[in-house]
């Protein structure tokens, strides 16, 4: 029978079980992703010896919505559980580091489940809690990794929301003789195109039902003469 709810007594020789079977270092961090809730209703968790983890991966679209991939805020989980091994000394000390507070730090609390929206966007490590970093003299090879992962993870999850805006596509304007090709809702930016480009281009539209790849040897005098239209070579007439 499925399990419904994780528990730590339960799970251990599992981890254990798993750690033997792969010849894992002893000084690994195993960390189990599922879809099963736990008795805290924790999005991750540490167990006693600090190198077993777990995190759930489901129920996250409660939170964004539909407005973020999932992977981002399980990347997340992944990569502050791992930051809080090198961080503290064992599962005490991050209870009494993390923040009751929320303030945009990875050692937020949240209690109330949806302040977890603020401490992801943000993905940052306050001025405290960086001093716990720094003090636990953390090889800069590992610092580096780590930030640059919450980096990308905070750019790529802020990204979703203004993509709406900023990935509309613009209106196109062709001018001339030439069929200059221009972004209209981009300041008039001009699309380069080599002739052999505009020609293919161009072919496309004026067959909007669309010409499969197989089939464009069928059209090859259309994309001649479009192509010696944008050249400036007289046609042939072989």
């Amino acid at each position: 029978m499925r399990q419904k709810c994780l528990k730590e007594d339960c799970l251990a020789s599992e981890y254990e079980t798993y750690r033997t079977s792969k010849a894992l270092p002893d000084d690994s961090i195993l960390i189990l992703l599922t879809d099963i809730g736990n008795e805290l209703n924790w999005f991750g968790g540490v167990f006693l010896s600090m190198k077993n983890n777990f995190i759930q991966t489901s129920n996250w679209e409660h939170y964004f919505g539909n407005t973020i991939d999932i992977r981002f805020p399980i990347a997340y989980e992944v990569i502050i559980w791992v930051i809080r091994f090198f961080m503290f000394e064992n599962r005490d000390k991050i209870k009494e580091g993390r923040h009751e507070k929320p303030i945009g730090c990875i050692m937020d609390y949240c209690k109330d489940k949806s302040q977890i929206i603020l401490k992801m966007r943000t993905a940052d490590v306050c001025e405290s809690c960086m001093d716990k970093f720094v003090a636990r003299d953390i090889s800069p090879l590992y610092s580096r990794q780590f930030f640059d992962i919450l980096d990308g993870i905070r750019n790529s999850m802020t990204f979703r929301g203004r993509a709406v805006l900023l990935q509309q596509p613009s209106r196109l304007e062709i001018r001339g003789n030439s069929k200059k090709i221009f972004f209209s809702d981009l300041g008039g930016l001009e699309l380069s195109l080599n002739p052999k480009e505009k020609a293919i281009y161009f072919l496309y539209l004026k067959h909007e039902e669309g010409i499969s790849i197989p089939h464009l040897c069928d059209y090859r005098k259309d994309i001649e003469g479009l192509y010696h239209q944008f050249s400036n070579l007289p046609e042939r007439n072989d």
